[in-house]
């Protein structure tokens, strides 16, 4: 009983560190809204510079999901986590001290390219500290508290920022992912076995055999759940990302005229919404009885009547309202994605699931980058070399992101249907598998 203890604290103990190096990569790909106002008055650049350098971080961020899984697999997840933490350290601190937008989006990239490299090796981790039957708890919980790193660099980073400059608090965040390197290093280990420990639920290496990774790869991109759940998280998760990672910031400080205390209130909430809501609709689903289908028209109808007031040229949510309006838009915009990711549990076979997924994420972070480069051209367009924006101007970047969420409605509504076609199609990769 005693080991059992020790075994099931120092696996919980992991996960926690694992959790904290998660929520770092939440925090840099969110800090850039937080910050904008001061960036583009330091650099003396409009939108669209901002949008170049703060999409930097998506594009490796994006392409190394997949790299991510064969390192993890070849190389060891804590390897992989401390190495990488490292490269995202020293992308924060050439962020920190660049003095051109070509700089800043060089520091933004290695950033991306760092953090990266948390969150599959973190699953790893757990596949091997956790019993089976807490696998689906571990992910989701490395989910939503990691995802918790965006509050932190809400209205905890504009205070910081008031203190420290925009440029020390990126310092700041720069140490904290080094120490945070030393402690994975010193106190992670890919399994159990390495700290002495035998747990009875031990991680078999046998199994059904898996394909070459080409022949996986390319059985994946010939099914039709592959894209429509693709075409969804780039649609949603996408302009969600886009949107609370690059405009929302400026858009409360310049377009409703907040200050930057008030406007990172409204920040918090609008990550506490996304950070709450895996939880809350995992919880309330069994209730509901609603398939699949059901709850992603739900999130994609409740955001369109959310996100309509944007599209407005002069303010109409009051002031004393805001906060509950970034909870609620948190919710559904930023909160559904795992029910859309279940569409990929049901119809791939278990032992490639996991490169699926990598291969779906790539989507939604290369979905967030081209719409910030996207929207910061848009307001480029209406007012050339500007760092401030009218409430009108915000209005019409905001049909961009309009668009992207009709698009994901209509995902939702002709093509993520449960069971059917797209099962049959998938069963055909688990026959190759075997």
């Amino acid at each position: 009983m005693r080991h059992f203890r020790s075994l099931n604290a120092q696996a919980w103990l992991i996960f926690t560190l694992l959790t904290v190096c998660y929520g770092l990569a939440s925090f840099f790909r969110t800090s850039p809204s937080t910050l904008a106002v001061d960036i583009m008055r330091d650099f003396s650049v409009g939108g669209g510079l901002m949008a170049v350098m703060s999409s930097a971080f998506f594009y490796p961020y994006a392409f190394m999901q997949i790299p991510a899984g064969i390192l993890s697999d070849r190389w060891g997840p804590r390897n992989t986590i401390c190495l990488f933490l490292l490269l995202g350290a020293a992308g924060a601190l050439i962020f920190a001290g660049a003095h051109s937008v070509g700089m800043a989006a060089l520091g933004r990239m290695l950033i991306g390219a760092g953090m990266a490299m948390v969150f599959v090796p973190a699953l790893r981790v757990i596949l091997y500290w956790f019993p089976p039957r807490l696998h689906a708890l571990g992910t989701g919980l490395l989910l939503s508290l990691g995802t918790g790193g965006m509050l932190l660099a809400t209205w905890p980073l504009m205070m910081l920022s008031q203190i420290m400059g925009w440029r020390g608090s990126m310092l700041a965040a720069a140490a904290l992912t080094v120490f945070m390197s030393a402690v994975v290093w010193r106190v992670v280990r890919n399994r159990p076995e390495e700290k002495g420990f035998t747990p009875s639920w031990a991680a078999s290496d046998d199994g059904p055999s898996v394909p070459p990774l080409k022949q996986t790869m390319l059985g994946i991109l010939k099914t039709r759940t592959y894209w429509t759940v693709s075409i969804w998280f780039f649609c949603m998760y996408g302009a969600f990302f886009s949107l609370s990672g690059l405009w929302a910031g400026p858009y409360f400080i310049q377009g409703y005229g907040l200050d930057k205390s008030a406007a990172g209130g409204v920040l918090f909430c609008l990550a506490l919404g996304s950070t709450l809501g895996p939880t809350l609709i995992g919880f309330l689903t069994p209730w509901l009885r609603l398939p699949k289908r059901g709850l992603l028209l739900v999130a994609c109808s409740a955001t369109l009547l959310l996100g309509f007031p944007l599209l407005l040229p002069r303010p109409v949510i009051p002031a004393a309202l805001l906060p509950l309006w970034g909870v609620a838009f948190g919710i559904f915009c930023g909160g559904f994605g795992g029910i859309a990711l279940t569409r990929i549990q049901d119809d791939f076979p278990p032992e490639i699931v996991g490169t699926a997924t990598g291969m779906i994420n790539i989507y939604t972070y290369l979905g967030s980058a081209l719409l910030q480069l996207a929207s910061g051209w848009i307001m480029e367009a209406q007012a050339p070399g500007a760092g401030a924006y009218t409430l009108p101007q915000y209005s019409r970047m905001f049909i961009l992101y309009m668009f992207m969420f009709c698009c994901a409605f209509a995902a939702s509504l002709f093509a993520l249907r449960d069971g059917g076609a797209a099962g049959t199609r998938c069963s055909g990769l688990q026959s190759g598998a075997r």
